[in-house]
């Protein structure tokens, strides 16, 4: 028959009903119950509708009760520590998650035993990561309770999942705090038998020169191929960087909503697994909020070269801003995975203590910092300039900076305006040219505008931190294992 002829009645029209494949989100995204979108879980019960449907800010979502379970193991008392919040099952990052947090979920779950940590032998979670940084005192009926971050805040993947193996016993008394006391115990143990050593992460020393060791540290190449180069141009009384040419050049980064981050602060890479920058970038602030992003050179464009870090921990110097406003103004950032050198990431070289820095000598700054005084304006390519150490008695002069100089401190540049680090650049590198390679000498640190008369940009003095830089860099060490 042809279109619209036809002889059937109106209770003879056919029916389809399709089957599609259930709309499942990417791991650490939220689906919304009924339009079927995905938003980040830090969206969900914030008083902010953001589903079309309204179901991320439901009382049957908000009010709906936390369970706990384990996971992937062999029976109940075994398996991944997972968290149901929101109505979602999500895992729990292992960061400093420790045996008084394991013993307080093994107690929720009804086991009171002891409560041992696996190193994530169950297999990897698909949900959300709800939970990081759990630190509890041991008398919490849940690790809900204990103090961590903001719901679906981490910086974590699921390879860090915590994976628990917890034993049946009574209710505890006093018993179940002595065997979290002497888990505690064998915990520092493992800790202090560490030996991972400074060659292993990357870090030459310079007591490696006297043993003839090839040098591993400072070193760049100039003739790296830029498919992304066009005619040098200045910036700012600064000159665009050549790709590759400083490697060492890390930018610590700020996450943003949909992927989308920003540069902060400079860094520069002294190991594989360490990062130094000044304590003003991160003082205050959770790690979380930051990553590290190593073999950058044009900010708006993705490089093969780039290579994004999570922060496991950074250490500021316990000292800062004491006596003075900026005063030990450094900070030691370890990464969670160690990095791998290649052309585009290597490490500087760390001076000797107390190495002097004689007047007038030249040395090299870097960054993308901003690119006017007083305007929040990043360089979108990395920059370098040369710039003149400048004597001690002329930074504490009363017209430049007076008493604000300490002994950990110095400042370069031109006493006119000239040359200068400005906003953005701050924890990047001051770099001298030494018979052993390339060294930090600096950390961008302060100053008073940018480029400005008798406001030279002010650093720390590397060289009178080395002590303090090895000590934390032990004291990670142990924590690495």
């Amino acid at each position: 028959l042809g279109w619209g002829v036809h002889n059937c009645a109106v209770d003879e029209v056919v029916g389809v009903v399709c089957k599609v494949p259930v709309l499942k989100c990417p791991n650490n995204s939220w689906l919304c119950q009924a339009s079927k979108e995905c938003i980040p879980p830090a969206f969900v019960c914030d008083n902010t509708v953001d589903c079309a449907d309204k179901s991320d800010e439901s009382d049957a979502v908000c009010k709906a009760p936390i369970g706990y379970r384990l996971e992937g193991g062999r029976s109940s008392l075994e398996g991944r520590l997972e968290v149901k919040y929101h109505g979602v099952w999500g895992s729990v990052c292992d960061d400093d998650f420790n045996v008084r947090a394991a013993q307080v979920a093994c107690n929720s779950l009804g086991y009171y035993g002891e409560a041992k940590i696996e190193k994530n032998i169950f297999g990897p979670g698909s949900g959300p990561i709800w939970l990081d940084q759990v630190m509890c005192q041991g008398n919490e009926t849940s690790i809900d309770l204990c103090r961590h971050w903001n719901w679906g805040e981490h910086n974590c993947n699921h390879t860090e999942d915590v994976s628990l193996r917890c034993t049946a016993g009574p209710p505890p008394r006093q018993a179940r705090q002595r065997i979290r006391l002497q888990a505690l115990s064998k915990d520092k143990s493992a800790g202090q038998a560490s030996n991972i050593s400074l060659s292993d992460i990357g870090l030459w020393e310079r007591s490696s020169k006297a043993l003839r060791t090839p040098r591993r540290c400072g070193i760049f190449k100039d003739d790296l191929f830029d498919e992304f180069l066009h005619p040098e141009q200045r910036v700012v009384q600064g000159n665009v960087a050549r790709r590759g040419r400083h490697p060492w050049q890390a930018t610590i980064r700020t996450r943003g909503r949909g992927g989308i981050s920003s540069h902060w602060c400079g860094a520069v890479v002294i190991s594989k697994r360490h990062l130094l920058t000044a304590a003003h970038c991160v003082y205050g602030h959770p790690k979380g909020a930051y990553f590290v992003r190593v073999g950058d050179h044009y900010a708006n464009i993705a490089e093969h070269s780039e290579v994004d870090s999570f922060i496991e921990t950074w250490y500021t110097h316990e000292q800062f801003r004491q006596p003075t406003h900026m005063n030990n103004d450094i900070a030691l950032v370890v990464l969670k995975t160690p990095l791998k050198l290649n052309d585009y990431v290597q490490p500087i070289c760390l001076p000797e203590h107390g190495a002097p820095l004689l007047e007038n000598r030249t040395c090299t700054i870097s960054g993308w910092g901003s690119i006017k005084s007083g305007v929040s304006t990043p360089s979108q390519e990395l920059r370098a300039a040369q710039l003149p150490i400048l004597a001690d008695t002329t930074c504490k002069q009363m017209n430049v900076y007076g008493d604000a100089m300490t002994e950990g401190m110095f400042c370069a540049g031109s006493m006119d305006a000239s040359v200068d680090a400005c906003e953005g650049d701050s924890g990047g590198p001051l770099v001298c040219s030494d018979e052993d390679g390339e060294t930090l000498y600096g950390i961008i640190s302060w100053g008073q505008h940018c480029g400005y008369q008798n406001r030279p940009g002010v650093y720390v003095r590397v060289c009178h931190y080395v002590d303090w830089i090895y000590e934390k860099i032990n004291q990670s060490l142990r924590r690495l294992k």
